[in-house]
């Protein structure tokens, strides 16, 4: 069986010199995350519709 070897997305050493915020940006900023945060939204019953 062979092995396969992918390359890392971060460097470890990156990583730690990092501030906290741009540890997140680059963790999160590829992801696409709006069909997930849609999913948690709850719909108004009350009050004016809101359209986005």
């Amino acid at each position: 069986m062979s092995i396969i070897q992918q390359p890392t997305l971060f460097d470890i050493q990156i990583l730690q010199e990092l501030e906290i915020e741009v540890k997140y940006q680059e963790f999160f900023s590829p992801l696409e995350l709006t069909p997930l945060i849609a999913l948690f939204q709850k719909e108004n019953t009350v009050g004016a519709p809101v359209t986005i």
